[in-house]
């Protein structure tokens, strides 16, 4: 392992990836219509989040992740879903919402599905898809969740199965266990 580690350290160049992000971030902060964070750019980790205060907060963070999203997706190693919670903060920058949305939707990454959460849809905005919450803090109510829920366990047991290196349980399995589980609940 220690020789593997040393490989690493020897072949991997540190400086693209940071060089990238810097690069991604000017154009993020450009289109954003935010201001540089203060002491610039060019001395930025990747670690730092902006704290900014105010309206451009919620601008000069998506700003941050538009940076982080495209030099990931750069390497061809995007997650998928993006997920953005209130990229207005509150409603701090509810003029800009418009613009804010349009600009994360432009600018994702191609073929990246993003989600995002916010308490207002502007009607000029279209999005593929909303799913507006009827009930507070709840996405799916119980019948959906029923629904849908088996499945989505499955896709977290799987995930788990992998990170742990472990054989995953096969679908029809898996799904027939909570079935029965679901029967017993009844």
């Amino acid at each position: 392992m220690k020789g593997e580690l040393k490989d690493i350290k020897e072949t991997h160049d540190s400086e693209s990836p940071i060089t990238a992000f810097r690069d991604n971030f000017r154009q993020s902060l450009v289109e954003l219509d935010v201001e540089a964070p203060e002491g610039g750019v060019e001395k930025w980790t990747l670690a730092k989040r902006p704290s900014d205060s105010g309206s451009r907060h919620a601008r000069s963070i998506i700003a941050y992740y538009a940076a982080l999203w495209r030099t990931i997706a750069g390497g061809g190693n995007l997650p998928s879903p993006l997920v953005i919670d209130s990229p207005n903060q509150g409603a701090q920058d509810k003029k800009r919402l418009q613009s804010l949305l349009t600009a994360i939707a432009a600018n994702a990454p191609a073929g990246a599905q993003v989600i995002l959460a916010h308490e207002e849809n502007p009607a000029v905005f279209q999005a593929d898809l909303v799913h507006e919450l009827s009930d507070d803090k709840r996405l799916l109510n119980s019948v959906d969740f029923t629904r849908v829920g088996p499945q989505m366990f499955y896709y977290v047991e799987q995930a788990r199965a992998a990170l742990a290196g472990a054989t995953a349980i096969q679908p029809d399995e898996e799904l027939g266990n909570l079935r029965d589980a679901d029967e017993e609940i009844e």
